[in-house]
């Protein structure tokens, strides 16, 4: 390969590397416009305004669909149903869902709107005994499910389905699996990880409370005070009505009565990740391709030799 070559080579590698930041720049700024509309989702009206306001206008397909994502579970937690439907009809999945430089669908960059579809907007809807919207929800992600079928957060959606809805064994032998770091054969976001583990140590406490046995089962008590110290946790163990939650009263959490900051420390732990993910994903591509160069360069010159 000749200099002039090479040089338009490294050129539209540059190229190609500049507009990667500036779309990874422009997408994490939206992230953070998501955590704040999430922190505010006390306030039904104002949440509700901003969330169609960044619909209508962000012009980011993905963004457009993180949101509605976050505008169902706004309406799972205000048990306001009468546009769960329609909203879960405008929700377009395909455009949450990435195919790798192999030609694999992932949705690595959107774990975090994975988290909601499949666990987060599901524990409030069973939480409220909303069945017909729990439906509607199955029926939205149903034809995604070759892509999900190695995912994490979707093994534990549907472990917690069974769980709620009493099939099988409930769920246990996945939430134990799980607990016990079993779980090479699924693809997962390692920064939530730990949040997936507390959430299977709920599940199995609730179980053994059912059952009358957590007293057995000390084992399950670090994770359940880890849990209660953040507002998802404090959230998700009042939705399963686990009565040995650690509350604030315990000494455990004081965010119990801070609605704002538990809103806002449930988006942290989902949405700093997909920030995470997503700048490391632009990096990652910019490497491949800049190695790739200097790889046809190296056998150029050789071949040269």
């Amino acid at each position: 390969m000749n200099i002039g070559v090479f040089n338009i080579i490294l050129y539209i590698v540059m190229i190609y590397s500049v507009y990667r930041l500036f779309t990874a720049s422009k997408r994490n700024g939206r992230g953070r416009e998501l955590i704040s509309i999430v922190s505010n989702v006390n306030h039904k009206d104002e949440f509700m305004e901003q969330i169609d306001e960044l619909i209508s206008t962000c012009g980011d397909p993905v963004y457009e669909n993180k949101a509605r994502v976050i505008k169902l579970w706004g309406y799972a937690y205000h048990k306001d149903y009468a546009d769960f439907a329609s909203t879960a009809e405008s929700l377009n999945v395909d455009e949450l869902i990435q195919v790798n430089k192999k030609g694999v669908k992932t949705i690595t960059e959107n774990e975090d709107s994975f988290f909601y579809l499949c666990l987060g907007i599901p524990n409030l809807l069973y939480a409220n005994d909303a069945m017909e919207y729990v439906k509607i929800l199955q029926e939205k992600i149903e034809p995604y499910k070759d892509v999900l079928d190695d995912q994490l957060v979707a093994a534990l959606g549907k472990a917690n389905r069974d769980f709620c809805e009493k099939q099988n064994d409930q769920g246990v032998t996945f939430f134990q699996k799980l607990l016990d770091g079993d779980y090479a054969e699924y693809s997962y976001s390692k920064g939530l990880i730990g949040l997936y583990k507390m959430i299977a140590n709920a599940m199995l406490a609730k179980y053994y409370e059912n059952e009358g046995t957590l007293a057995d089962h000390p084992e399950t008590k670090d994770l359940l005070d880890q849990f209660a110290k953040t507002g998802l946790g404090q959230r998700w163990m009042k939705a399963i009505d686990l009565k040995a939650a650690p509350t604030a009263e315990d000494g455990e959490t004081d965010d119990v009565n801070e609605p704002e900051e538990t809103a806002e420390t449930e988006t942290a732990i989902e949405a700093e990740v997909a920030e995470e993910t997503a700048e490391e994903t632009a990096v990652t591509e910019e490497t491949a391709v800049t190695e790739e160069a200097a790889a046809e360069e190296t056998a150029e010159e050789e071949k040269s030799e």
